[in-house]
């Protein structure tokens, strides 16, 4: 390996979910790429390998550039969450709407101004797929139902999935 120099770099490209990296070395070239569907995970990569022996000749390595398959499960971390209507007026019911992958379980804990909990709620169901905006997402749906007085409210939503916890919080308006 004396006198080789490896050279580097990785391009993504957002636009078309295209993801490459070579590796180059004074006699070997890897390239590795992911391509990702418009919506959705991405489904497989390959891998290739050009190399150059002392002749300047390329020899290509066809075992290397299969495909490999990947899990399709959706990642566990936390994307848009948010209440709707907000203000939620004239008994219209506040819905939660909660990104996080497939989790075990989701909290939401609700607190009034003063910082007293009123509500709490956990969610063990899965996850509903949802398209918006050309774009797929598993998210968790919960409506706070019943007699709710007028104010703002604070939560805290807590998902957790083998062990992993992520939290985020927010507030919202029900204006009677």
């Amino acid at each position: 390996m004396k006198g080789n120099l490896v050279k580097g770099f990785l391009a993504i490209n957002l636009m078309f979910g295209i993801s490459v990296g070579v590796v180059a070395g004074k006699n070997t070239r890897i390239s590795i790429g992911a391509i990702r569907p418009a919506s959705g995970l991405v489904k497989s990569i390959g891998v290739g390998g050009i190399f150059l022996n002392r002749k300047k000749t390329k020899t290509t390595a066809p075992a290397l550039a299969k495909p490999i398959a990947l899990s399709a499960s959706p990642a566990f971390g936390l994307g848009e969450i948010y209440v709707y209507p907000n203000p939620a007026k004239s008994g219209a019911v506040p819905t939660f709407h909660i990104e996080s992958g497939v989790a075990d379980s989701v909290r939401i804990v609700i607190y009034s101004v003063s910082g007293r909990q009123v509500h709490e709620y956990t969610i063990t169901d899965q996850p509903q797929t949802m398209t918006t905006n050309s774009k797929t997402v598993e998210a968790y749906k919960y409506a706070w139902s019943g007699h709710i007085a007028s104010g703002v409210y604070y939560y805290v939503i807590e998902a957790k999935k083998s062990g992993q916890k992520l939290k985020k919080s927010g507030k919202f308006a029900v204006i009677r």
